[in-house]
């Protein structure tokens, strides 16, 4: 007699790991440590320069501006940085939100004033990759960034240049503009500094992607370096899944059940 094939029906779908989720950006939220409103707005229709903290000298006395208020007091060549605050991602960053909006008066950024490290928690979690945003004035000064991981160890990267915010750069994969060709505003006139010149710069840094990062510390050099945010690219951990008591059951049936089964089928 002809021998039947074994078959063996799929009773269940079984994973012993979880499928890992994509990487995702995380706009890390920094506002505990801001402590300077820089931007100038138009929100209710009014140029609203009052608090605002100078970047450069006292002497310059300059900040940045949005473009609405830009578009304001020179309504055919005012540009200024997006009302929203947002920057779509490109081939150097992903998308980036920063604190400062057309609609909404606060500190929105980090003036150093002194070379005193500062430090900011994150979403705790696994990345590969963290930007930074931030500029100089009065000239280029440079800086570097501790990543602090929960485990209480901690990696220090080397120190970079933050450009002068009227300087030009060649862009690369670790130092980019976010923004360029801005114009500024003169706190000693109230009036728009058309200049179409400065810039917020991106840097880009390489943090431990096996270790959980836990705060990020930015060590400043100069008392004009300024920082706005930063981002960073939370990458997925591949962790067990327990199965469910029915898949368990399943499972549970053991080869001699099976091997039984088969034999009925010849």
């Amino acid at each position: 007699m002809m021998q039947k094939p074994l078959v063996l029906t799929t009773l269940a779908t079984v994973s012993l790991f979880a499928i890992p989720a994509q990487a995702v950006t995380i706009q890390f939220n920094t506002t505990s440590i801001f402590n300077a409103d820089v931007v100038v707005n138009n929100a209710g229709g009014t140029i609203n320069s009052a608090g605002r903290t100078r970047l450069d000298s006292s002497t310059s006395n300059r900040t940045l501006i949005t473009n609405s208020a830009a578009a304001q007091l020179s309504p055919t060549s005012g540009n200024g940085l997006p009302d929203n605050g947002f920057f779509a991602a490109n081939s150097f960053h992903p998308d980036v939100q920063l604190s400062f909006s057309n609609s909404t008066s606060r500190p929105n950024a980090r003036r150093a004033f002194s070379s005193t490290s500062f430090n900011f928690p994150v979403t705790a979690g696994n990345y590969d990759r963290v930007d930074v945003f931030a500029i100089s004035t009065e000239g280029s000064s440079n800086f570097s960034i501790t990543f602090n991981y929960s485990d209480l160890s901690s990696t220090t990267t080397a120190s970079v240049s933050a450009p002068d915010w009227f300087d030009e750069i060649t862009q690369t994969t670790s130092r980019y503009y976010l923004v360029n060709n801005l114009d500024r505003f003169d706190l000693n006139n109230n009036t728009l500094d058309n200049v179409n010149d400065p810039a917020i710069f991106g840097f880009s840094f390489t943090p431990d992607s096996a270790g959980t990062l836990s705060s990020i510390t930015v060590n400043p050099t100069s008392q004009f370096f300024t920082f706005f945010g930063s981002t960073g690219n939370q990458i997925p951990t591949q962790t067990a899944t327990p199965e469910p008591a029915s898949t368990l059951a399943i499972l549970g049936l053991g080869l001699g059940t099976l091997v039984a089964k088969a034999r009925k089928l010849g």
